[in-house]
Order: structure tokens, then sequence, then C-alpha cells
């Protein structure tokens, strides 16, 4: 008799859990898909067999925990997938006892910490010789004033962790412009207990942002993938709307470099910008959980998902290290908005707009087989749309 496929749980079902569900799926892989909150549109795709709402871990990351073993009656020994860095933070502390449970798609806590904290990053990328922009790390708002002497305007004031600044505020960074700038944003920041980055602007356009994407079994790269940052939202400071697969050699010393030093297991994605002043990629971020845009990779010819799946269900090894480049990843609802809302400020002329749809592509969302996703993900924008505060 034929064993069934080990299932797949997607903690968490907003845009980034949605390549690895369907992916998955098409594999036949049962899929289950664990949300917070009703708007992660990932969780309506045809692929999921079931549904769990579970208190969010940035509410109550125990009983969260606790919620996630629930599901072991049912699941015991699937796979949990972590698709933000709010699930993989508790994934990876709580990983010993899940995995009593489950496998467990992430690193030790002591290494998802480094990638998660940026402190811990750039410390460790300056030990490695690995360049970085200027940084200064506050845990008091207190001593911004002092700390922003070092800095020339305009500067970047960033959390420590990503993920909770931009659950509060929508965006990954505040551009301090001059002295009022720093006094009102730390009178907002104030009532909040975050630890913070003052950080330099690496000069330079959207398309100087790259990914390095990669696969580590025994702390060595199966897998390797690069992308170049086409559009990003919000405009200047923001997330990936168009990538496009680019092979760029530069990247990958630094980023295995990174990666070795962590003694690094399974799929990251570590970003640099090239700076225009002198051409060097300065580090950004390590991601230790799939990317945003993680359908390029599968369309260019590097399934990390299965690549995944494979390695943790079965101990199989699938290298896979050859991609085809000039394929565009696309976040449509999100680029047809810029198009209308900042395309002039943006500088970007109509034809360079159009050019990632005229050539080969995938949609970060929109899916014809597959639409359950795109129809919720666009009611729900729609709605922020129309019952927006002025």
């Amino acid at each position: 008799m034929e064993s069934r496929p080990v299932p797949v749980i997607v903690v968490f079902s907003h845009i980034i859990g949605l390549p690895i569900i369907r992916t998955l799926g098409k594999e036949g892989i049962p899929i289950v898909a664990v949300h917070y909150q009703n708007n992660e549109f990932s969780q309506y795709s045809k692929y999921v067999l079931r549904r769990y709402k579970m208190i969010s871990p940035l509410i109550d990351e125990a009983k969260f925990i606790e919620e996630l073993i629930s599901l072991s009656g049912d699941y015991k020994g699937a796979l949990l997938v972590p698709a933000d860095d709010s699930a993989v933070i508790p994934l990876s502390k709580y990983k010993n006892k899940l995995a009593t449970y489950f496998k467990v798609a992430v690193n030790d806590w002591e290494i998802t910490n480094v990638c998660i904290e940026k402190q811990k990053t750039y410390e460790l990328a300056k030990k490695l010789s690995i360049p970085c922009p200027q940084t200064a790390f506050c845990n008091s708002l207190e001593h911004l004033p002092e700390l922003s002497k070092d800095f020339s305007f305009p500067f970047l004031l960033k959390p420590s962790q990503s993920h909770l600044f931009f659950r509060l505020f929508k965006k990954k960074a505040f551009v301090i412009n001059n002295d009022d700038d720093l006094l009102f944003y730390s009178s907002l920041l104030n009532k909040f207990e975050l630890s913070f980055v003052l950080q330099e602007i690496i000069p330079g356009p959207p398309s100087n942002g790259v990914n390095y994407n990669s696969y580590l079994i025994n702390h060595v790269p199966v897998a390797e993938f690069t992308a170049q940052k086409i559009r990003i939202d919000p405009p200047f400071f923001g997330s990936p709307r168009v990538i496009v697969s680019q092979k760029i050699p530069e990247i990958i010393e630094p980023g295995r470099k990174l990666l070795a030093a962590l003694n690094y297991e399974g799929f990251s994605c570590v970003e640099f910008k090239k700076d225009q002043r002198d051409q060097v990629y300065k580090l950004m971020e390590i991601n230790a959980r799939p990317n945003l845009s993680g359908a390029l990779a599968v369309r260019a010819g590097i399934n990390f998902p299965l690549i995944m799946y494979q390695h943790l269900v079965s101990g199989t090894i699938l290298a896979s290290n050859s991609f085809i480049e000039n394929i565009y990843w696309i976040d449509l609802q999100k680029d047809l908005y810029r198009f209308f809302a900042s395309r002039k400020i943006e500088g970007i002329s109509f034809s360079d707009y159009i050019r990632p749809y005229k050539e080969k592509h995938i949609f970060a969302v929109l899916s014809l087989s597959d639409p359950g996703p795109f129809r919720h993900r666009t009611w729900i924008l729609l709605k922020e749309l129309l019952f927006r505060k002025t």
C-alpha cells in the first residue's frame, strides 16, 4: 500500500506562504494553512486542505505554541514551515519542544537570533570583513540626539527587529531629514519598548538591491539563486514589487561566508545593496525564512520548497544551481497601484514600467488556475483604499 505524503503546515498565510502552498500542493502534498487574521489571503488557495486560525505569537507566544502542538493529533510528523518573521521566531525558540511532534524547518534560536537582531547581524558582518552600512544601535530613545551627530542627513531610523516595526507602521524605516524629524519620530516611538538602529542611506536606485538565496545541507549550499530588485513598495524604502532573476556573482561569496559563520542550515535570503559611491555591495539583512518572491526561483528552475521538503521529510538531496535569467516576478496589484500613485515621483518612464510585463514573468498572487488568493487580496486592498483614514 502506497504511503501518503507527509503534510506541510504553513505558519502565517500571507504572500510569503503562497509559493510554498502552490509549489508543494502541485506535487500532491497535503497543505494546512495556519493564519492569525482573516486577511491572510494565501489560506484561500485551492491547494489548502485545512485552515486553522490561531492567536498571533506577537500577542501570546506560549499559547500560540500550544495551539500549534494541538494540531499534532491530526498531523503528527508534519513539516512546519514559517512564512514570516513573526512565525520563525517562536518556531525557532521552541524548536526542541515542537520537534517532539513535527519536523520543523528552522534553525536553532542562537542562529536565528543573529539574523533577526540587526545589531548581531552587523557585528557578525564586521567580524567577517563584509561591508555593511554605517550603523549605530540605540536601546533608549534619549540617546538618539547624541548618536545622530555621527550621521549626515538624511539617514534612516529603523528597528532592530523589522517585523515588529512593520506591524506598527507598515514601513521598514523612517527617513530622518533634519532635527525636527528626529524630534517628531523620537516622540512617536517613545511609547514602544523597541531597540532602534540609526543607519546611513546607501545611495542608489532600487535596482541596486539584490538577493542571494540558498539552501544549505550540512552547511554546504546545494542550491543557489540570485535576483535583482527592479521596483519596491513603498518607493525608495520598501519590499520588492518587481524583481528579476539575474546572475550576480559578487554577492555569492559574502553570502556563503555569512552563512558558514552561522553554521546555518536550510533556506535563507541574504539581501545586499550596491553603494553607488564605491560600487561595493553592502549587507542589508539576512532573512531566516522563505522570501517574498519565492515563486521567482521556482519559475527560473530552482524549486526551493521541494528541495526543503525532500531534505527534511525523506533525507533526499536535490542539488540545483542552474537557473534561467531575466524572468520577472511582479506583484501585480501593488505595481498597478504604484503606476497611478507614484510613477512620476519614482521617475520611471512608461516603457520601462511595462517592460517586465512584456518579458517572461510570473505574478506574485494572480494565477488563473488558483484564483482564490488574488480574489481575496483584491477585495482586502479595495477595502483598505475605500476606508483609509485621511
